[in-house]
């Protein structure tokens, strides 16, 4: 069975990942996981592109700047930037969406930031700067976006 596997390409400058088959019985296309996690993927990215703005709660706004310095301004940069990675939280999607995001800010700052959309705005629930482990995936999605 001949297969090839997913890879990375840039669509918009965002690093997004291609479908993959797989070659079943008789030479068909069987679609493998890939595409629909593509297809996932494009909505969740879809959904970004389409928003006009940020919404902000005082004191979502407050914790971030108390407990990880990371300023509003900063927040927003984040969206500016590419490569940006993107990823929905189903594990703390229980009331509504929580899709999660690493960038980079104009100050060359790497963050890790949780959010929602609410009526095409982007409400920041939390930010952070990113752990080492989240570095390592930026990095790799990073590498993988300049590689295409």
């Amino acid at each position: 069975m001949k297969k090839r596997w997913a890879r990375v390409e840039m669509m918009r400058g965002i690093a997004r990942p291609t479908p993959a088959f797989r070659t079943g019985p008789r030479g068909t296309c069987v679609t493998s996981i890939y595409l629909i996690y593509y297809m996932y993927m494009l909505s969740v990215y879809a959904l970004v592109e389409s928003v006009h703005g940020f919404e902000w709660d005082t004191a979502n706004e407050t914790k971030s700047w108390i407990k990880h310095a990371v300023s509003r301004l900063e927040c927003e940069q984040l969206f500016a930037h590419r490569p940006i990675v993107l990823q929905h939280d189903a594990v703390h999607s229980h009331v509504e969406p929580r899709f999660v995001a690493l960038g980079r800010t104009d100050a060359h700052r790497l963050l890790f930031l949780v959010f929602t959309v609410r009526h095409q705005l982007i409400r920041v629930i939390s930010a952070r700067p990113m752990s080492r482990h989240d570095r390592e995936a930026y990095e790799n999605a990073e590498g993988e976006a300049g590689a295409t």
